[in-house]
């Protein structure tokens, strides 16, 4: 949120936030929805939620980092 505070003038600091969030979220979300269908559709929900286990277990090292 700093960014977007020094880079939108201050008029424009609630617009730029909710653009940014939109854009980040939203389209995140998005788009983990359509691969995720498309996984489930073609193979299945087993595959889908090895994946998601993989995703979290692949974390493990970046969250053990952060709070460390």
């Amino acid at each position: 949120m700093l960014s977007v505070r020094a880079i939108v003038p201050a008029a424009l600091h609630a617009t730029g936030q909710a653009l940014y969030q939109s854009v980040s979220y939203g389209l995140a979300v998005a788009i983990a929805a359509l691969v995720g269908g498309i996984i489930y559709g073609e193979l299945g929900a087993a595959p889908l939620f090895l994946l998601s286990g993989a995703v979290m277990f692949g974390a493990i090292p970046f969250a053990w980092r952060v709070l460390r």
